[in-house]
């Protein structure tokens, strides 16, 4: 991910938007995803390694809901009320996609 800008100064570019300190923690993500994917088909087969990283990456949108909602509000509102309204949206989010995929299991009427 590096690139060079218009006078050719090379810079790595997650940096710039999503700050230095934070770069472990987005890598860490897909390497974490990758190790449990691996292990999982070697014990148990591809099929559960397959559904276990397709309910991983609804389970992320959460994750995005929280992250997303307290970048939003931490500027602007307390710590607490931030981190509240974070967490409200992470469960609503987790809440909603729970609910999407019970009905979409469901047996359909004849």
């Amino acid at each position: 991910m590096f690139g060079t800008d218009v006078g050719g100064q090379a810079h790595h570019h997650a940096e710039y938007q999503i700050g230095q300190e934070d770069d472990g923690v987005a890598l860490s993500f897909p390497i974490g995803m990758l190790t449990i994917a691996l292990t999982l088909h070697q014990r148990y087969g591809a099929e559960v390694a397959r559904a276990t990283l397709a309910d991983t990456q609804l389970g992320m949108l959460s994750l995005v809901a929280f992250s997303a909602v307290l970048a939003a509000t931490a500027a602007h509102l307390s710590p607490a009320l931030s981190f509240g309204l974070a967490l409200a949206a992470s469960l609503g989010t987790s809440s909603a996609l729970w609910a999407w995929q019970r009905r979409l299991r469901r047996p359909r009427p004849a």
